[in-house]
């Protein structure tokens, strides 16, 4: 199944923005901080100008310059020679010094500048960023800078000083600006060459986050195939992860589980599927798995076969063999009694146990016992063993007890009951090839089989004599 989203293109696309965000923060931040150091140096320098400058104005002579007609040797051209002597000594511009007059409901005029040409008492309108500034400035007489701003004549960076009469009051404030329009375009076209370096930068991210998240993918590909594996009952998987990481320390914890998983499939082939089952609806039970293992009854039918002669005829064979013929026989026992719907409960030497529940089980389990029969008949004419083996089947029904047996370290889920002693006693009175039935067991055939009922007989474990039926082959075909 492949994710709709893969891991792959989420790690590429979250570092691919992570680089551009970290980038384009630190180009904006190192941008606004030369900025900043612009204004500053600038500012600073020109506010003591400024300052200095204005100590040098005759508050009450600028308060007397009002218009264009004033004489050569007056208070306007003096104060000129004021202003051009700060001009030459900083090195400015004749247009970047000049004087500012309140005229009230917080206008501004032109009193006294350098130009050939004069504008007294022209109206003066401040950039909305400076008015604030300046309002200050004629309100506490402390002088100030102002950020870069833009107007139509450029970029800029004013400062103003307040220029008093011999009283102490503010009469005019004296400016002085300095164009900063190189230096701002200076540190733009740095911001645009910053800028250049951002594909660069995001290419290289994008390479490195791609070859890192198909690290992580081909990891995580792994864990993915093996989980598959696992879901589908391939124990031996191994995941193989190369990198040295967190995903390295989960596929050797992944094949740690997997080895686990392995060593208890194949102790499951030891364990009857009936106590399998138990053990699952207890991991289900909320209850816990204690409880729900509790002893319990249920009715059943239990199947005992027995080789008949085998233990003489181990001793005649190597080791090797015995279980060799042993396996082939109770491999093909196991098969047919699954295949009627019995469970083995144990293999007990050369017998086996066989337990078969649900409505027909006594039935399943005659069924079974004749089949076996049959498999055996033919593995005889087969010649599969050095000698013919023969077998007795005993098979009762009846109430049964289930539960644990053993102690906290090696228990299992045993059935016991008066029914399976008395399967096992039948199984030991028949002689080869006879299927041997209790009288239950008869009963609840209801005729559909054939059989001969044997004489009242005498089992170890049981008080009474009881009666007992000998199913035949012919019988079962013939019902």
């Amino acid at each position: 199944m492949r994710p709709r989203f893969p891991l792959y293109y989420k790690l590429t696309a979250t570092s691919f923005l992570v680089v551009l965000m970290v980038l384009g923060f630190v180009a904006v931040i190192d941008y606004r901080d030369q900025r900043r150091a612009l204004e500053e140096k600038f500012g600073l320098t020109l506010q003591h100008v400024a300052q200095t400058a204005a100590l040098f104005v005759d508050g009450a002579a600028h308060d007397r310059v009002r218009g264009q007609g004033d004489a050569p040797g007056g208070d306007f051209a003096r104060l000129r020679e004021v202003l051009d002597r700060v001009r030459r000594e900083n090195g400015l511009r004749e247009d970047q010094i000049y004087t500012l007059r309140p005229v009230g409901g917080g206008a501004l005029e032109f009193v006294v500048m350098l130009q050939a040409k004069t504008f007294i008492a022209d109206r003066y309108t401040p950039p909305p960023r400076v008015r604030p500034l300046l309002e200050k400035v004629l309100g506490d007489g402390t002088p100030r800078y102002t950020p870069i701003y833009r107007d139509e004549n450029g970029a800029f960076i004013s400062a103003y000083a307040p220029v008093r009469d011999a009283a102490g009051k503010i009469v005019a404030v004296l400016e002085v600006d300095y164009d900063v329009a190189r230096f701002l375009a200076e540190l733009e076209a740095d911001l645009r060459e910053r800028v250049w370096i951002v594909p660069a930068a995001l290419g290289l991210a994008l390479v490195l986050s791609l070859l890192v998240a198909r690290s992580i993918n081909r990891s995580v590909r792994q864990l993915v195939d093996g989980t598959t594996a696992i879901s589908a009952g391939q124990y031996e998987h191994v995941v193989v992860v190369r990198t040295r990481d967190e995903l390295h320390i989960l596929a050797n914890a992944f094949n740690e589980m997997t080895r686990g998983l392995r060593e208890r499939f194949a102790m499951l082939k030891f364990v009857p599927k009936h106590t399998r089952d138990a053990i699952a609806d207890a991991a289900r039970n909320a209850s816990g798995i204690h409880r729900s293992l509790a002893p319990q009854r249920r009715e059943v039918a239990v199947l005992f076969s027995d080789i008949r002669g085998f233990t003489a005829l181990s001793d005649k064979l190597p080791a090797d063999r015995v279980i060799e013929m042993l396996n082939i026989y109770l491999r093909k026992e196991a098969q047919l009694v699954e295949a009627h719907g019995g469970t083995v409960d144990k293999f007990i030497g050369d017998g086996m146990m066989a337990v078969f529940d649900g409505p027909e089980r006594s039935e399943d389990a005659v069924r079974a016992s004749l089949a076996i029969q049959e498999a055996a008949r033919e593995l005889n004419e087969q010649q599969a063993f050095e000698q013919s083996i023969e077998l007795g089947i005993g098979v009762a029904c009846g109430e049964v007890t289930m539960g644990n047996v053993g102690y906290e370290t090696r228990m299992e889920f045993a059935v016991i009951g008066r029914f399976v002693n008395l399967a096992s006693r039948l199984c030991s009175q028949a002689a080869p090839r006879e299927v041997l039935a209790s009288e239950a067991v008869w009963s609840a055939l209801g005729g559909r089989y054939g059989g001969e009922a044997l004489r009242r007989i005498k089992l170890k474990g049981f008080g009474e004599e009881v009666t007992c039926w000998r199913v035949t082959r012919a019988a079962a075909d013939a019902g």
